[in-house]
Parts: C-alpha cells; sequence; structure tokens
C-alpha cells in the first residue's frame, strides 16, 4: 500500500488506514509527494524505517530515474475511503487477468474491463507502477477491471 504524503501530518492518518485493511502480507510505503518539504525527508526516512515502514520521495525517483518497484507483487494508492476488503478481493482477480490491468470497485460496470483515469483506490501489479505514476501526474487512462 502506497500512500503518497504532500506533509507530515498526514502520516498518523495514512497508518491508521493501513492497519484497518484485510490483506497479509501487506507493506506500507510513504511515498514522500513533490510538495513535501526537503527538509524533512531525512527526518521521516530517520523515524519510520525502523518501524518497518518503506519511505521513498517521489521527487528523488523522478530526478534520478529511481525504477524501484514494490516488494509486494501487487500496490494500491488507496485513501481514505478504501473498502477494507478491496485489496483481498482484487487479488483473487490476477490468477487470469493480463498484468496491463488494476482492478477497481464499480459495482455498476462489475465484472466488465473499462478505462478512466483514477489511479487511487485501484490494485495494480507492480510492473505498472511507473506507468500509474506517469497518469497520476498527467492525467491518462488506465486500463481496469471493475468489480463489486
Amino acid at each position: 500500500m502506497i500512500y503518497i504524503i504532500d506533509r507530515e501530518e498526514q502520516i498518523a492518518a495514512a497508518l491508521s488506514a493501513f492497519k484497518v485493511v484485510c490483506y497479509n502480507p501487506k507493506q506500507c510505503v510513504l511515498l514522500l509527494s513533490e510538495q513535501f518539504p526537503a527538509t524533512q525527508i531525512k527526518d521521516i526516512y530517520t523515524q519510520y524505517l525502523p518501524l518497518g515502514i518503506e519511505v521513498r520521495s517521489l521527487h528523488y525517483m523522478e530526478q534520478y530515474d529511481d525504477t524501484w518497484k514494490p516488494d509486494a507483487r501487487y500496490f494500491i494508492f488507496p485513501t481514505e475511503d478504501l473498502p477494507f476488503d478491496l485489496v483481498e478481493k482484487a487479488v483473487l482477480h490476477f490468477s487470469y487477468l493480463q498484468t496491463g490491468y488494476g482492478v477497481s470497485l464499480n459495482p455498476a460496470q462489475a465484472f466488465r474491463l473499462g478505462e478512466d483515469t483514477q489511479w487511487q483506490n485501484t490494485l495494480f501489479d507492480q510492473v505498472r507502477l511507473s506507468a500509474v505514476l506517469a497518469a497520476r501526474k498527467q492525467g491518462t487512462v488506465l486500463k481496469k477491471l471493475y468489480i463489486d
């Protein structure tokens, strides 16, 4: 689970939301956004890495063409309203789904393929990280399987 963090005050909410998600093994990554104050990045690394929480800087990744991929097979950029069981449900669909697709909740379109620009609350295969980060920035369309 990758939480994009703009300021330090958002970290506590991200960690609380992470605890509620029903899926194991799960991994928490704090991805510090371009807006995160550069002077605080070192302190965040020092504070959270010993707790087993991975910390990355989006600015660093873009600046140095860092090709980091999460250790987990799948990733999601959750929001505060992520259903607690979405990840657990979505993982099951990757047994037959091509890696170019994400899985997201949309009961009205359940079990249909589609496309939209929503990159949050969608589970993706780790090989799609660069494409999803680009879609976040550029507003490009992502392929999905919708579930209920």
